[in-house]
């Protein structure tokens, strides 16, 4: 009787230690860029989110509902506005590349800068557009794979915690942006124009 007790216990403990390991993992993931992805919660940072910097604004609009492009537009250009770049203007041509890369990873259940099978990230009618506008084009992608944590402020938070990302939201080449969203698959396009 004792040994079966200390084996229940022994199991439970295991299941407990593995729920709290998945639930840890789960809420710290890393996307295929290898930025950290940390839980954002409005209003209140945790010890955490202090002790990795976060300061992003905490207004509430910013954690609500779906990654909205005025929302992502305000958070880049504020965080613009702190290193002295120009803010951002919202192009049509980039918010429509954007639109349909953020569609393809979500179709086609990718997350990566190049379509599948190819080293494009953009199909030859969209890379001309982009070439034509552009004198120097980028894009940003994040994949906010956590449900409850897909809103403006984590596509954001994300961006900004990732070095190359975050150099390419704060450049000062770049003048204009697009943003495209499909599910939890957040697209900014930026653009230096001729």
């Amino acid at each position: 009787m004792k040994k079966a007790v200390k084996i229940i216990l022994i199991v439970v403990s295991l299941l407990f230690l593995m729920g709290l390991t998945y639930n840890v993992g789960y809420r710290l993931g890393y996307n295929n860029a290898q930025s950290k992805i940390t839980e954002v919660k409005p209003k209140k940072l945790t010890l955490k989110q202090k002790a990795l910097g976060i300061t992003e604004d905490l207004d509430e609009k910013y954690y609500t509902g779906k990654p909205d492009p005025q929302e992502m537009l305000e958070l880049v250009n504020k965080e613009r506005a702190k290193v002295g770049v120009e803010p951002l203007k919202i192009d049509s041509t980039m918010s429509a590349t954007a639109t349909w890369k953020a569609n393809d990873m979500y179709i086609r259940n990718y997350f990566d800068h190049d379509m599948p099978g190819t080293k494009y990230m953009l199909p030859e009618k969209y890379r001309k557009i982009v070439w034509d506008k552009c004198n120097i084009s980028g894009e940003n992608i994040t994949d906010n794979a956590a449900g409850e944590d897909n809103h403006s402020q984590q596509a954001f938070h994300n961006f900004k915690t990732s070095k190359p990302h975050y150099k390419a939201m704060i450049s000062p080449d770049h003048k204009l942006i697009g943003f495209g969203v499909a599910g939890t698959k957040v697209v900014f396009h930026f653009c230096q124009p001729k």
